[in-house]
């Protein structure tokens, strides 16, 4: 495997714009905070998968449900991706993007939660008051 994450967080864009390197600061606070909460929550438990890789699409739309590939059989990690609108994040402060990251790994987490039958509790619990703080 190479190192000890439980989620490991990659991106690619599907569009012609382009994101400056302050994203990574979003990206991997959201991408530490998530793999505590799934370690604390245990999520893992009982999965058909070690680690998670969830690699973020920047195109034109936020997708609700991630698009799968199989476990890989020696690294045992589970690969999702997701789109996620450029144009939110671009140009966007750092707790917006933060938000918008942490609410696509979320969905994508907990869609898979479900379709492995893992603890989804505290998972669906942080999506919830992160969408409910949208709202306001």
């Amino acid at each position: 495997m190479g190192h000890n994450r439980k989620l490991v967080f990659g991106g690619t864009s599907l569009t012609r714009a382009s994101l400056d390197h302050s994203i990574v600061q979003a990206v991997t606070g959201t991408r530490d905070e998530l793999e505590q909460l799934m370690i604390d929550s245990g999520y893992l438990d009982g999965a058909p998968f070690r680690w998670v890789s969830l690699i973020f699409r920047f195109g034109r739309e936020d997708e609700d449900k991630p698009h799968y590939q199989r476990i890989h059989p020696t690294h045992r990690d589970l690969p999702l991706a997701i789109e996620v609108d450029i144009r939110r994040i671009k140009g966007a402060d750092a707790e917006v993007q933060r938000a918008c990251f942490k609410i696509a790994a979320l969905k994508s987490l907990i869609h898979a939660g479900i379709k492995y039958e893992l603890d989804i509790g505290a998972l669906e619990d942080e999506l919830d008051r992160l969408q409910a703080g949208e709202d306001e």
